[in-house]
């Protein structure tokens, strides 16, 4: 992948088209995760894209992409997150009963009110539990991805865990609150 940053800090358009290619799915599942909507997560990486084009140059070095994609998107998200129509297309507009509409809109304000807490740690906890709880990625990955030892994730993963049993709380959220409607993802901290 490095000779394909390379090309693309070069200004070659096909390599950047096929990073894209490569990011996209990532992208995806990363926006898709803090946004409502898959159309608005769909938005978010397409912006993050276009971005990521234009600033490919300003890339200090290749190793730090990743992170300053996640960046990216994740202020792409905010972004998005805080547009009128975000709000707008909640899933209560979709769902087919009045119950469903309540859990939706129930899920909606809990995942917020995950994210703020997840936001309120610091940039290193913070892309440790991004990218090992939100993303899925193993602490070896992370270890990896981020420049550091398997054991500074582990501490900063458990620090951030101590951190969100204190927040969550505050934000209303009890511990084994269900994160995704039918599914067993559960807020177990």
């Amino acid at each position: 992948m490095h000779e394909l940053i390379d090309r693309c800090r070069g200004g070659d358009r096909e390599a950047f088209s096929e990073l894209v290619v490569q990011l996209h799915p990532w992208a995806l599942r990363y926006c898709a995760s803090m946004l409502p909507d898959e159309s608005l997560a769909r938005d978010a990486v397409q912006e993050s894209m276009v971005l990521l084009f234009q600033r490919i140059g300003q890339l200090r070095s290749n190793d730090a992409l990743l992170p300053w994609l996640r960046s990216i998107l994740r202020s792409q998200v905010l972004r998005i997150a805080r547009r009128p129509a975000a709000a707008d297309l909640s899933g209560a507009e979709a769902a087919s009963s009045d119950a469903d509409a309540q859990r939706e809109l129930e899920l909606a304000a809990l995942r917020q009110s995950v994210q703020r807490a997840v936001a309120s740690l610091s940039e290193a906890n913070r892309e440790a539990v991004e990218l090992f709880y939100m993303e899925e990625r193993s602490v070896a990955e992370v270890s990896l991805q981020l420049g550091i030892p398997q054991g500074t994730v582990k501490r900063r993963l458990h620090d951030s865990r101590r951190l969100l049993r204190e927040l969550l709380p505050r934000e209303g959220i009890k511990r084994g609150s269900a994160l995704h409607g039918d599914d067993e993802e559960r807020i177990n901290l």
